[in-house]
Order: structure tokens, then C-alpha cells, then sequence
């Protein structure tokens, strides 16, 4: 368990302190696979999260900083802007939904989520946990102020 979640029973997603209950793999219901809207959904529900563009790629940016994109959208994937230490630990808990992006970027913790195979609660605090690395100060804190 090396910082996003154990394995098959319950996920932990340490950055904001929530565990979910989660079905073992191959077991997600057709009613919750994820499409490229629910991303997009959850992603802007997030604190001050806007959709822009990058390359024409649908991008997610809070205080002008992007934290994920829908960059491979056409190939069923999502896209997480974290360090490279929580990619790793999103990997190694969960290979089948989390993956680096290949090349650079990937090495640099861009990481692919799997959208067919990804849980609505573990997308929600996959991208809180990216939204958190880049938003301002000011929103991290307790009160929001």
C-alpha cells in the first residue's frame, strides 16, 4: 500500500482522508462504467475547476493550472497530472485502472485512468488528488479562505 489505496477490498485515498467501499475487479456493474462526460462532470465539480483546451484536447484547470485532461479520450482513457510518487502508488494498487502515459510525460507522473474500468469513487479522489497538487493555497485550506 504505497499512498493511494490497498488492494482488492476497500480503497484509501490519503489525501483527503475517505475510504470507499469498492466490488473486486471484473466486477463493475455496466451502470458504473465511466464515460469521458462523467470525467468531465467530476472534474468541474471540484472548487473552482474550468474546462479549457490544450492542443484541442479538453484540459481541467484550476487557479490556470492544469490537473487533468481528456488528451486520450479516443483511446477510453482519462488523464491525471500527479507527482510521480502518487502515480506509483495509484499503479501498484490498482494496474488494471491506473497506468503512466507513455514516454516523458509519464515518467514525469502523468498517468492514464482507464475509463471503462475506473469506479466513480476512486475517479472522484483520483482527480481531487490531482486537482489538490495544483490548486492555490488558499483553497487547500480547512475554511477555504
Amino acid at each position: 500500500m504505497r499512498g493511494f489505496g490497498a488492494s482488492l477490498g476497500a480503497v484509501h485515498a490519503r489525501s483527503f482522508g475517505t475510504k470507499v467501499l469498492r466490488m473486486p475487479p471484473g466486477q463493475i456493474e455496466r451502470s458504473q462504467i465511466v464515460t469521458a462526460a462523467d470525467f468531465r462532470r467530476i472534474a468541474l465539480a471540484l472548487p473552482e475547476a474550468v474546462e479549457a483546451s490544450h492542443f484541442g484536447k479538453a484540459d481541467f484547470r484550476v487557479g490556470g493550472r492544469i490537473f487533468a485532461t481528456l488528451a486520450l479520450e479516443s483511446a477510453g482513457y482519462g488523464v491525471l497530472l500527479l507527482t510521480r510518487e502518487q502515480q506509483a502508488g495509484m499503479v501498484e494498487d490498482e494496474p488494471g485502472i491506473f497506468s503512466p502515459v507513455p514516454k516523458g510525460w509519464g515518467r514525469m507522473g502523468a498517468t492514464r485512468v482507464r475509463l471503462a474500468k475506473v469506479p466513480r469513487d476512486i475517479l472522484a479522489a483520483a482527480l481531487r488528488t490531482a486537482w489538490q497538487r495544483r490548486a492555490p493555497k488558499r483553497l487547500l485550506r480547512p475554511n477555504g479562505s
